[in-house]
């Protein structure tokens, strides 16, 4: 497990109980999300399948990334991706073969692995019956979601 910090990465870390974690630090985190995609794939050496989360869906339902991570293990061979959908929109967990790496590596600005998923064998599966994993971006999203 890797955990990738960017902005504020002394305060995040100072807060941060990474248990098993192994916790890497995106210098280039001002580029975009493109530069901690790269710095945690770099970081996930050894792994056949990369499994992304975001910090700011702090109630990911676990059962979710169970879906996902099981059917990338089960994927056949040709299968690249899998992805969570939410009531039909594409959205995260998102697993990735180890064998994207060198996309990942040209992936540059404020771009996730979108396009990539999109353009390769990758599996959708619906997780909306698992809960809203429910994005957080500002200070007043964070404080209702810590009070509920």
């Amino acid at each position: 497990m890797v955990v990738v910090l960017g902005a504020h990465a002394d305060e995040v870390q100072a807060q941060l109980q990474p248990g098993r974690a192994q916790v890497v630090r995106c210098t280039d985190w001002d580029e975009g999300m493109a530069a901690s995609l790269r710095c945690g794939f770099d970081a996930a050496t050894g792994a056949d399948w990369i499994v992304v989360l975001l910090a700011d869906e702090p109630r990911m339902p676990i059962a979710a990334i169970e879906r996902i991570v099981g059917a990338a293990r089960a994927a056949p061979g040709d299968v690249l991706a899998a992805r969570a959908t939410w009531l039909g929109r594409p959205g995260h967990p998102v697993a990735l073969s180890a064998r994207l790496g060198p996309r990942v590596a040209e992936l540059r600005g404020d771009r996730g692995a979108r396009e990539i998923v999109d353009s390769v064998a990758a599996l959708e599966l619906e997780c909306g019956d698992l809960g809203e994993p429910r994005d957080i971006d500002t200070r007043e999203q964070l404080d209702e979601a810590a009070r509920s």
